[in-house]
């Protein structure tokens, strides 16, 4: 089962990329804190750790920029990565990323 999430970017004072699974997830581009970067990765990892099969990010906006560029590598990228940890976790290893 491929669990398709939308991500879409929120262009304020400051960009994130808003991960929309039943609760929202963010992640902040414009700081340098590690710590906030950190608690964002652990719960996405948390949240895609519960789901079953393999998990798409569909970048989602209107406005094709820098910010759009930027954030559509960036999710590429992370979405390679994902899968590749994935499979290093035991009870995952069954199913198909």
């Amino acid at each position: 089962m491929e669990n398709k999430v939308k991500v879409t970017i929120k262009r304020d004072k400051e960009i994130q990329l808003i991960f929309h699974f039943d609760e929202e997830l963010s992640l902040n581009l414009s700081t340098d804190d590690t710590v906030e970067t950190q608690n964002f990765f652990l719960a996405l990892f948390k949240k895609i750790i519960n789901m079953d099969g393999t998990i798409s990010l569909l970048l989602s906006d209107e406005v094709e920029d820098l910010y759009y560029d930027v954030s559509k590598k960036y999710i590429s990228n992370l979405e390679e990565e994902i899968k590749k940890v994935m499979k290093e976790i035991p009870q995952r290893k069954k199913i198909n990323i």
